[in-house]
């Protein structure tokens, strides 16, 4: 094995730079150094700037492949740059490194590692699958003074020889450069995204002050949150009037209109755990764990990196916010989350203000709904009743009947407007209630009870109209329907994962259980089927059970909202 060269005395990188100046013997070399450092000292863009400074490295010294890591505050990478390989090599290889093995070890080491064979050293994790082989390698940390900010490496001198002292000296004068103009862009990127953020924030409260809805400024959030945050995929959950449960009411990116409206338990999952606490959560795969995310949909593909923000102090949260990215992307730097959950504050800060001024208007006409009710029963009723009571008694004093008749016939009209009148205050001081959130309360109670005897939670989606009536009797039977279902997949399924989705159309209800597991028995006992058949049947419904091709079982039962029996 070829031990490590770069640690003798004088090699530190920034605490002595009389070390590597002097070594570097070479005019040419150190003018070529000067020119790269020119190079990247008026560049302000940050992914600029870190492109930029890996491939002048690996022309500096030369090297035929290098890369530049970016450490996060956890330690582990936040950005990854590389040159020497074509974006279909890059492809292939995979998913970013994650800062273990000979990276990790460079990212916490305080001087340069040379090595002849890098697959010989202990550190070395190896390569994944369709990785160029790769042999001589230099790295060098890349620090402010202060902290490190990263590792530059190269591997693969161009003459095929290994890697000089002066190659290394080199490397560590212009690591000392590029830290400079690395700290330089990030000063300047983060002044710029926050004048980005800002920005938003500031759009976002005037539209909802200047009277704008705030339930319609709910997309507007969740887009500006995956924009700024360059993130693939954002959603919003909101709680729903139980208070138990977090429902997916926006979601921005493509595909991502498939997970509105689904439901899961506060408990059990990780935006739950966000809008009960009140503190942030990242997420490095969200894809490795969906059960603590089963509101990921099926036609989504795999997410990676998440960063979850509460929508509001936890004391007073509307709901949390969900940015996430791709598998193969890196995870989001922490400035970036600071100023997501800074606009996430203020926005709801802004949503609050805003729904206190619908509230106050909708109380004012509630006020004025109630004294217009009063005036007409305090004085347009009283005033009939009196003018009623005056046509019935002129009409007895007179002896024409054609006048009689037409005189009891204004009496009987008044009546009438009288009993108009009334049922017009009933409706003024007591509107109508909705029964759609019963039915929503209703189905979510079967499906938390389910838990215990699924040992996970059902992925609930609702698909119906704010306004919707749903009788008491098909409310029950829905019920009962739903609790069998979630029953039999239970007993018999052996699925890990199930999704309930209730939706109205076209007068018809329609309840849909999905599982993952064994799927239809070709032969046995369904009398627990028969019998909700049968239920469905007797309101002028179906019911309809069939395997599903991936494996699994869907059951929809149907039944009209306005049954004839």
């Amino acid at each position: 094995m070829s031990a490590p060269r770069g640690d003798g005395p004088g090699m530190g990188p920034f605490t002595g730079l009389s070390g590597p100046f002097a070594r570097v013997r070479n005019r040419s070399r150190f003018a070529d150094m000067l020119v790269a450092v020119v190079g990247i000292a008026g560049e302000l863009d940050l992914r600029a700037v870190l492109q930029r400074i890996v491939e002048l490295a690996a022309d500096l010294v030369p090297a035929r492949y290098g890369a530049l890591a970016i450490a996060a505050s956890d330690g582990e990478l936040e950005r990854f740059f590389w040159t020497g390989l074509s974006a279909d090599e890059a492809r292939a290889i995979g998913p970013f490194p994650l800062g273990r093995g000979l990276l990790g070890e460079l990212l916490t080491r305080d001087g340069p590692l040379r090595l002849d064979d890098l697959t010989a050293y202990p550190a070395a994790a190896g390569f994944p699958r369709h990785h160029p082989p790769m042999r001589t390698f230099l790295g060098v940390p890349v620090t402010d003074g202060e902290r490190t900010l990263g590792s530059l490496y190269l591997t693969e001198r161009s003459d095929g020889e290994p890697f000089s002292a002066e190659d290394e000296s080199l490397l560590q004068l212009f690591a000392a450069a590029a830290a400079i103009a690395l700290s330089n862009a990030r000063r300047y990127e983060a002044s710029r995204e926050q004048e980005r953020w800002l920005t938003a924030n500031y759009g976002l409260t005037h539209d909802l002050l200047a009277g704008t809805h705030p339930d319609s400024r709910l997309d507007t959030i969740i887009r500006t949150a995956r924009q700024l945050t360059d993130a693939d995929y954002a959603v919003l959950f909101h709680i729903d009037p139980t208070g138990e449960h977090l429902v997916v009411r926006v979601a921005d990116g493509p595909e991502a209109d498939s997970t509105i409206g689904r439901v899961l338990p506060i408990e059990a999952s990780r935006a739950g755990q966000v809008f009960t606490t009140g503190n942030p959560m990242v997420v490095r795969d969200l894809w490795r764990d969906t059960r603590r995310a089963p509101w990921l949909s099926d036609t989504l593909p795999q997410l990676g990196p998440a960063a979850l923000v509460p929508l509001g102090l936890a004391d007073n949260a509307l709901g949390v916010v969900v940015v996430t990215r791709l598998r193969d992307r890196l995870p989001f730097p922490d400035g970036t989350l600071r100023m997501l959950e800074s606009f996430a504050h203020q926005a709801a800060v802004a949503l609050h203000l805003a729904r206190e001024r619908t509230w106050r208007e909708r109380v004012s006409v509630y006020a004025d709904r109630e004294r217009i009710a009063h005036d007409l029963h305090d004085q347009v009723i009283q005033r009939l009743f009196a003018t009623g009571m005056l046509l019935q008694g002129t009409a007895r004093l007179t002896v024409r009947p054609e006048v009689r008749e037409r005189l009891s016939r204004a009496v009987h009209d008044l009546d009438e407007t009288v009993r108009q009148i009334r049922a017009t205050i009933y409706e003024l001081e007591n509107p109508p209630v909705r029964t759609g959130d019963d039915v929503r309360a209703a189905l979510l109670a079967v499906t938390d009870q389910a838990v215990d005897t699924l040992g996970y939670a059902p992925l609930v989606r609702f698909f119906l109209p704010a306004d919707l009536a749903v009788p008491a009797g098909v409310r029950e039977n829905l019920v009962a329907a739903a609790r069998e279902l979630l029953a039999n997949v239970a007993r018999h399924a052996s699925a890990g994962r199930v999704e309930v989705e209730l939706a109205a159309d076209g007068g018809v209800l329609t309840l849909t259980v999905t599982d993952d597991g064994v799927g239809l028995p070709a032969s046995g006992r369904r009398s627990g089927l028969r019998h909700l058949s049968e239920r469905a049947a007797a309101l002028g419904g179906e019911l309809v059970a069939t395997a599903r091709p991936a494996g699994g079982t869907e059951v929809v039962w149907r039944v009209p909202l306005d049954p004839e029996t």
